[in-house]
C-alpha cells in the first residue's frame, strides 16, 4: 500500500527509521512529506539517507495551506485551543507551560483567555467546546486536498500535530474528507502532556503504553477504542546493542580514570533547564566537596542535550580532576558515532544524573536508575511537567531534596545499590515494552500501520448545508480575527485613547493660554519694528523699491511659466505612449 507520512521537520524521521525501514521490506511505499525544510542540527539527514539506501522510501516537501482569511483565523483558534487546555486541573502547577502556550497566542486575545481562566475549568472547556466547533466550520485547505489527491495514499500518518497551532489539522480534515484513514503517531513520550491539543480526533492515535493511552482520554478527549498502544519503537534498537569498545578504551577518550566509579549527568533542553550550566557548577562543586570519599574521587563524565549544549561550551574544568565534557562543542550530534558515545558512556556509568529528559529512559534500558534533586531552577520542569510523574511513579528516578541528600543518594549507588537494574527493568516494561521486556514495539506499529489502510473509512461530508450557512454568517468574523494586528487590544484604541486624548488635551489648554498670553507684547514689539523698517525704506527710496518687487514678481511669473510647461508636456507625452 501507499503511506503518506506528513512530519513537521526531517528530524521526526529519526523516530520512525526502524518502521519505515520494515513497512519498505514488506513492499509498502512510504512518502515522507516535510513541512519545514530545517536542518540547523542537521536533523533531516536521516531522512536522506533512509531516501538514498531504501528506493521504496522517498522524502520532499509537504504543502503550506494557502494563506488567506479562513488559514489565518485557524490559526487564531487553534492556538487558543492549545492554551486553554492549560486551565484542565491536572495542569494547576504547571505555570512555566502555561506561559510558554500564552506567548504563541496573539497579544490581542490574551486579555480573553486571562477572562476565561477566571472561571476555572469549567470555563476552559466550555470555551474550548465552541472553537472546536468552529474549527469544523473552518473550509477545507484547498492546497493540503489537492495535494492529498495527487499522492493517493492509502493511509495518511501525522507527527507530532500537537505543536503550537499546527497545520497538520489541515491533513486529517481533508483525509477524513476524502475517505483516506488517518492517524496520530505519537512522537515522544511528553507530546501529549506538555504541547498543544488535538484540535480534530482522527481516526487511530497510536501511543506506547498504558499511560500514553489515559493521557490521550482524558486530556485530549480521543474516545478509548481510537487508541493503540504499541510500544516505544525509537528505543527498539538499544536492546540489541553492546558497547563499541572496553572501560579502559572509553575512559582513555573521555580523560577519566579508570579505576574509578563514573558518575554521568544527562542534559536537559532548554525549555527544561535553560540555566543548567549555572546549576551544573553548583552540582559539580557540591560533590567535590563531599565528605564521602568515593563521590568526591568519582569521575564525572556531563552530556549535554544536543539543543541545549551552547551555554556548556564556556564552562571551566580544569579546577575539577577527573571531568570532563563530552562530546566537545561543534560536536556532530547525528553522526553514527555520537549514538555509539551515548549507549558507552550510560554502559560503563555507575551512576546516572539528569533533571527531566528522555535520555533517562535509555538509561533505564540499560539498567540504571537516575538520581535528580530538586532546585528552584528547575521547579517549572519537574513538579510543573506531567511527563515527569511518569519517571516518578514508575519508580526510575531517586529524588533529593538538596544536594547533600543527592550525594548520599550518589554514594549508595557508587557502592552497588543492588536493586537498580530491578527498578529500571519495572519501568521499561511499565513505559517502553509494555507487552514484554522482549517485544519490540516497531513491529507492532508497522503492523498497526497496514491493519488502518486495510480498513476503509466512511467519507466525511465538510460542506453540509448547515456547515455552509455557519461559515457564511462567520465569515465576518473570521475576517475581524484574521486581519487584527497583534497589537494592543482593540478596547485600548476604542475606549481608552479617546477620553485620554481629551482629558491630556484638557490638562495642557490653561498652559497653552498663558503662554499665548504671555506671547502678545512679544510679537506687537515684533511687528512694530518690522513696519517702522518698511515705512522707512519706502519713503527714503520708493522707486528702487518698486522696481525690486516687479522684478522678483516677474521672474517668479516667468519660473512658473517654464514649471507648468514641463508638466504639462510630461501628461502629454504619457498620453501619447499609452
Amino acid at each position: 500500500m501507499k503511506i503518506l507520512f506528513v512530519m513537521r521537520h526531517g528530524g521526526y524521521v529519526r523516530n520512525y527509521e526502524g518502521v519505515l525501514r520494515q513497512l519498505a521490506a514488506e513492499g509498502h511505499r512510504v512518502h515522507i512529506a516535510v513541512e519545514l525544510d530545517r536542518n540547523k542540527m542537521g536533523e533531516d539527514i536521516v531522512g536522506q539517507n533512509l531516501a538514498r539506501e531504501v528506493p521504496a522510501v522517498t522524502m520532499g516537501r509537504a504543502p503550506v495551506p494557502e494563506d488567506g482569511v479562513w488559514s489565518r483565523a485557524a490559526r487564531v483558534d487553534r492556538l487558543l485551543i492549545d492554551f486553554l487546555r492549560y486551565t484542565h486541573p491536572q495542569y494547576k502547577a504547571a505555570t512555566g507551560l502555561r506561559t510558554r502556550a500564552e506567548r504563541t497566542v496573539p497579544r490581542t486575545f490574551r486579555p480573553f483567555l486571562h477572562l476565561v481562566q477566571r472561571f476555572g475549568a469549567a470555563g476552559g472547556a466550555l470555551v474550548t467546546g465552541v472553537l472546536r466547533d468552529l474549527e469544523s466550520v473552518i473550509p477545507l485547505s484547498v492546497d493540503v486536498t489537492e495535494f492529498l489527491r495527487s499522492q493517493a495514499p492509502d493511509v495518511v500518518l501525522v507527527t507530532p500535530l500537537v505543536d503550537p497551532g499546527s497545520i497538520q489539522v489541515d491533513y486529517i480534515k481533508s483525509a477524513r474528507a476524502l475517505g483516506i484513514p488517518v492517524a496520530l503517531a505519537v512522537a515522544s513520550w511528553d507530546n501529549l502532556t506538555n504541547k498543544g491539543a488535538i484540535r480534530v480526533v482522527p481516526d487511530k492515535v497510536f501511543v506506547w503504553n498504558a499511560a500514553q493511552i489515559e493521557e490521550a482520554v482524558t486530556l485530549h478527549g480521543v474516545p478509548r477504542d481510537r487508541v493503540v498502544a504499541t510500544g516505544a519503537q525509537i528505543f527498539d534498537h538499544w536492546f540489541s546493542w553492546k558497547p563499541s569498545r572496553t572501560r579502559e578504551q572509553f575512559c582513555e577518550t573521555m580523560g577519566l580514570d579508570p579505576s574509578r566509579p563514573i558518575i554521568l549527568y544527562l542534559g536537559s533542553s532548554s525549555f527544561i533547564a535553560p540555566n543548567e550550566a549555572g546549576f551544573g557548577l553548583r552540582w559539580l562543586s557540591a560533590l567535590r566537596s563531599s565528605a564521602d570519599e568515593v563521590v568526591a574521587g568519582a569521575n564525572i563524565l556531563i552530556r549535554p542535550h544536543p539543543s541545549n549544549a551552547t551555554q556548556w561550551a564556556g564552562l571551566d574544568l580544569e579546577q575539577w580532576p577527573r571531568t570532563s565534557l563530552w562530546p566537545p562543542a561543534g560536536a556532530d550530534f547525528f553522526a553514527p558515532e555520537f549514538k555509539h558515545d551515548f549507549f558507552d558512556s550510560l554502559y560503563f556509568s555507575t551512576a546516572v544524573v539528569g533533571v527531566n529528559t528522555s535520555a533517562q529512559i535509555e538509561a533505564a534500558i540499560v539498567g540504571r536508575i537516575v538520581c535528580t534533586v530538586t532546585s528552584s531552577d528547575f521547579t517549572h520542569s519537574q513538579g510543573g511537567t506531567l511527563h515527569f510523574h511518569h519517571l516518578v511513579n514508575g519508580g526510575l528516578v531517586e529524588i533529593a531534596r538538596d544536594l547533600n541528600e543527592h550525594a548520599a543518594h550518589l554514594g549508595v549507588m557508587l557502592r552497588g545499590g543492588g536493586e537498580q537494574a530491578e527498578r529500571s527493568r519495572r519501568f521499561v516494561e511499565y513505559f517502553v515494552r509494555p507487552f514484554g521486556i522482549d517485544q519490540p514495539a516497531t513491529p507492532r506499529l508497522a503492523a498497526a500501520i497496514v491493519d488502518l489502510g486495510s480498513h476503509p473509512v466512511a467519507k466525511d461530508n465538510p460542506d453540509t448545508a448547515v456547515t455552509r450557512l455557519a461559515r457564511q454568517l462567520l465569515y465576518p468574523l473570521a475576517w475581524f480575527v484574521a486581519d487584527m494586528p497583534d497589537r494592543r487590544p482593540w478596547w485600548v484604541y476604542v475606549l481608552m485613547r479617546p477620553p485620554l486624548f481629551l482629558f491630556v488635551q484638557a490638562w495642557a489648554l490653561p498652559y497653552r493660554l498663558r503662554n499665548a498670553a504671555l506671547a502678545v507684547p512679544r510679537l506687537s514689539k515684533s511687528w512694530a519694528r518690522e513696519a517702522e523698517k518698511s515705512t522707512r525704506r519706502f519713503v527714503l527710496d520708493p522707486w528702487k523699491e518698486g522696481v525690486k518687487r516687479v522684478r522678483n514678481r516677474s521672474r517668479y511669473l516667468v519660473h512658473r511659466v517654464r514649471v507648468n510647461t514641463r508638466v504639462i508636456g510630461a501628461r502629454v507625452l504619457r498620453l501619447l505612449t499609452r
